[in-house]
């Protein structure tokens, strides 16, 4: 009878670490299967980032162009109005002149 109860329980051992083996085995199953899903988000992930950093970029120099052209307008007619005050200051310098020099004489 006790050989019954050892031969039982080294059945069940036996049960048992066939079950740890499978167990194990799934385990390194999900866990390459995870890692593999993990690389493949990532490389998603880079690839979407890629591309959001391409159109940010090209946004920004889209933008950054138009600013520039509104610059130079600004800029253009800034020059324009002070090239006709300069003409207008240059017309009453040259009076000034000539009145101290007339007064000087």
């Amino acid at each position: 009878m006790l050989g019954k109860h050892l031969e039982t329980i080294r059945e069940k051992e036996k049960a048992a670490k066939g079950a740890a083996r499978e167990a194990l085995a799934r385990a390194d199953s999900i866990k390459e299967r995870s890692r593999e899903q993990g690389r493949t988000h990532l490389d998603e992930i880079r690839a979407d980032t890629l591309e959001l950093q391409k159109s940010l970029v090209a946004k920004a120099r889209v933008d950054a162009e138009d600013k520039i052209t509104a610059l130079r307008a600004e800029n253009a007619k800034r020059a324009a109005a002070l090239n006709v005050s300069s003409k207008k200051n240059l017309g009453k310098a040259i009076e000034i002149v000539i009145k101290a020099f007339k007064e000087g004489v």
